[in-house]
Order: C-alpha cells, then structure tokens, then sequence
C-alpha cells in the first residue's frame, strides 16, 4: 500500500499531524474538555480511515460519540489511541 511515493507523502504527513496532535489528547483529558476530545476524535477517524488505518477508527469513534458517563472506559479507550498512535510512528520511522 505504501509503494508508491505519492502515498508515503501522505502517510508520512498524517503521521506527523498524528504526533503533533497527540498532546492534545492528552492536554483535553487532563482538563476535562470533553468537548476537545470529540472534535479529535472526530478528525482521527475521518483521517485515519481515509489513509487505511482502520484500526484507529473505532476507538476515536468512541471518544467522538462518548457522552462522558464511565470516565474509567472513556479514559482507557483514549490510552488506546495512544498506544496505537505510538506503534504507527515505530512502524513508519523503520
């Protein structure tokens, strides 16, 4: 899938949006800004399963659609997200 040089570009570049907005996640979480969370929820479904990480869609769906009531779930679905955003910039920086 990432043969041609066209889709490494984009790749790479949604990896690095990835990373730059990982803080984000972290930062609306420790503020309570459900809000916040949503809205990146949102953005990495939509970009994630435009590039064909299927993986990450349906935990940023949950954090996109969550109404807030079991913060234990809510807060390991978002550790989630991160551990998979971690292992896709080992996978790309190899």
């Amino acid at each position: 899938p990432l043969d041609s040089p066209d889709i490494r570009d984009i790749y790479d570049s949604f990896v690095k949006r990835l990373n730059g907005r990982l803080p984000e996640f972290r930062q609306a979480w420790d503020e309570k800004n459900y809000d916040t969370l949503r809205d990146l929820g949102h953005w990495l479904a939509g970009a994630a399963g435009t590039i064909g990480l299927d993986d990450l869609v349906p935990p940023a769906r949950e954090l996109e659609y969550s109404d807030w009531t079991d913060l234990q779930r809510d807060e390991a679905v978002l550790e989630y997200i991160l551990d998979l955003a971690s292992r896709v910039e080992t996978t790309v920086s190899q």
